[in-house]
C-alpha cells in the first residue's frame, strides 16, 4: 500500500500549534512536526515516525510563505529539523542498526548524522558513528553556521561545535562539563545560548545554562534568559500545592480505568522525575494495565492548542501526561480509549473541583525497542488549568460560600461564586485595603482568574 505524503507544489496550512502543523494538499490532510524560520518565510516539516522497524523512511519538506512546497525528501528517520531565513535546512537523521547488548540480545543503536541542504541545493553531511550522539543543533538565522553538541563516548568527550557552512570548515569546539546534558542551543544576535540540565537524565525541559560568543568563548549570561529561568523556578515552586490538588482530582476520577495508578509532579524546570513507582511499573511489578500520571508546570510555549483558557492568564497551568502501560497493543489501545472517554465524561466533575482541561487530550503510541521491554505503551497529553491559591481560597472556604462553579468565556476561565452578604462585604473590604477598589462592581480579577460575585441568600 502506497503511503500518502505531500509533494512539491501548492498547499494550504490549515492549523498549527507550537509543534505540529496541518497541511492540506490535493484533497488530503497531513499532520507533520515543524520548525519555522526567524523571518517566518520558511517552514521545514517532517512526518513523525512511530515504528522504525516497519517504516523504512519518513518525509521532510520545505514550505515557503505557507503555500508552496519547494521540495520533499525521504530520510531514514528524520528526528528533528531546523531552517534559516534563507531556506537552508538541517536534518538530524537516525539510522537504526542491529547491535547485540551485553546479555547477547540483539537490539538497535542509532547512528546519528546531520544533513544540511542549502537554498541552492548544496548538501553537506556530518556522520558521527555509533559511539556518539547529537541531542541539540541549530542553524544561524543567515544559514551560514551550524552549531551542535557532540557527545562522544568511550572515552567521554562532550563538545559544542561551530561549523562554517560556506567554507565547510569547523571553527571551534567548546568543552562543557560531562555532568551536563545540553538539550537545546540557539543563536541570539552574535551569541550562542545553551540550555542544559544535570545528568543522569537527558529527558529534561528547556533550562538556560550559559552563553558563548561566536569565537567560542564563554561570555556574560543572557540577562533576559536568566530572569526567565528565575521566574519559572519561582512560579513552579508556587504551583506545587496546586499540582498536588490536580493529581488528587485526576487519580480519584481515573481509578476505574486501570488497576494501577501512580502519579508524580515536577516542581522545578529542567530536573529529572525520580520515582520508584515509575521504575517498578516498567519492571512489571504492578498489575497491568497501569497509568502513570505526570503533572508539570507550564513555563514555555505549549505544543497543545488551548481552547478553554488564555495562556496569558496567571492561573496555574500544567502539562498533563498520562502514561499507559499494557501487556499488549490491544490492551493498550482499549485502555487509552477508556481513559479518553473517562476524561470526557468527568469533565463536569473536574470543573466542580475547579480543574479545567483546556486542550483536547492527544494520544500517542510510544514505540517499543527490541530487547527493551515486554509491555506496550502510549501517552495521553493535554493542558489543564487550576486557580491560584488566592482565588481558590474563596471557593474552598466553608464560611460564607453558598455555591461555586467554573465555566469558560472565550479565552478566559470564569469562577462563579455566590457568597452571602457578610462574606461579600468582607471580600470587598479586603480588596480595598489592597488598593483594589471594587465599590462599583461585583467583578473581581483575583490570582489571574476572572470571577463574578453574586449576593446570596444569607
Amino acid at each position: 500500500m502506497q503511503k500518502q505524503e505531500v509533494s512539491a507544489g501548492n498547499c494550504v496550512i490549515r492549523a498549527r500549534d507550537s509543534r505540529f502543523i496541518t497541511i492540506e494538499q490535493n484533497g488530503h490532510t497531513f499532520r507533520y512536526e515543524y520548525k519555522q524560520s526567524e523571518n517566518a518565510r520558511y517552514i521545514v516539516a517532517w512526518k513523525t515516525m512511530l515504528n522504525y522497524k516497519q517504516e523504512k523512511s519518513n518525509q521532510v519538506c520545505l514550505i515557503e510563505n505557507d503555500k508552496n512546497i519547494l521540495w520533499t525528501e525521504e530520510f531514514r528517520r528524520a528526528w528533528s529539523c531546523d531552517v534559516s531565513n534563507d531556506g537552508t535546512v538541517a536534518v538530524k537523521d537516525l539510522n537504526p542498526v542491529q547491535y547485540p547488548n551485553r546479555k547477547g540480545q540483539v537490539g538497535y543503536v542509532f547512528l546519528h548524522s546531520i544533513v544540511v541542504i542549502s537554498g541552492n541545493g548544496r548538501r553537506l553531511k556530518f556522520d558521527f558513528g555509533q559511539d556518539a550522539e547529537i541531542i541539540a543543533f541549530a542553524l544561524s538565522p543567515d544559514g551560514g553556521f551550524l552549531v551542535y553538541n557532540l557527545q562522544r563516548y568511550r572515552p567521554d568527550n562532550y563538545r559544542l561545535v561551530l561549523h562554517d557552512l560556506q567554507s565547510n570548515k569547523e571553527e571551534w569546539r567548546y568543552k562543557y562539563p560531562q555532568d551536563q546534558v545540553i538539550h537545546e542551543v540557539a543563536f541570539k544576535g552574535q551569541r550562542i545560548l545553551a540550555y542544559s540540565a544535570p545528568r543522569p537524565s537527558a529527558y529534561v525541559d528547556r533550562r538556560y545554562s550559559f552563553t558563548l560568543d561566536l569565537a567560542g568563548k564563554l561570555t556574560e549570561d543572557d540577562i533576559t534568559e536568566k530572569q526567565k529561568q528565575e521566574e519559572n523556578d519561582a512560579a513552579a515552586t508556587s504551583a506545587s500545592g496546586a499540582a498536588d490538588k490536580v493529581i488528587q482530582i485526576l487519580v480519584a476520577n481515573l481509578v476505574e480505568v486501570a488497576p494501577t495508578i501512580e502519579a508524580n509532579k515536577r516542581t522545578q524546570i529542567g530536573t529529572k522525575i525520580a520515582s520508584p513507582a515509575w521504575s517498578s511499573i516498567m519492571k512489571g511489578q504492578h498489575p497491568f494495565p497501569a497509568l502513570y500520571v505526570v503533572v508539570s508546570p507550564v513555563m514555555t510555549k505549549s505544543r497543545f492548542q488551548e481552547v478553554n483558557s488564555n495562556p496569558k492568564e496567571k492561573a496555574h497551568r500544567f502539562h498533563l501526561n498520562i502514561n499507559v502501560f499494557a501487556r499488549s497493543s490491544d490492551e493498550r489501545d482499549k485502555t487509552v480509549e477508556k481513559c479518553l472517554a473517562t476524561l470526557a465524561q468527568k469533565d463536569e466533575e473536574f470543573r466542580k473541583n475547579r480543574l479545567v482541561i483546556t486542550s483536547a487530550p492527544l494520544p500517542m503510541i510510544v514505540p517499543s525497542y527490541p530487547g527493551s521491554s515486554s509491555y506496550s505503551r502510549a501517552t495521553i497529553g493535554a493542558m489543564v488549568a487550576f486557580p491560584s491559591t488566592s482565588a481558590a481560597s474563596y471557593m474552598t472556604s466553608e464560611k460564607g460560600l453558598v455555591r461555586s462553579s467554573v465555566t469558560t468565556e472565550g479565552n478566559r476561565v470564569r469562577i462563579n461564586l455566590t457568597l452571602d452578604k457578610a462574606a461579600l462585604e468582607a471580600l470587598r473590604k479586603r480588596r480595598q485595603r489592597l488598593g483594589k477598589d471594587e465599590s462599583a462592581t461585583n467583578e473581581v480579577d483575583e490570582g489571574g482568574l476572572y470571577g463574578h460575585l453574586d449576593d446570596g441568600d444569607s
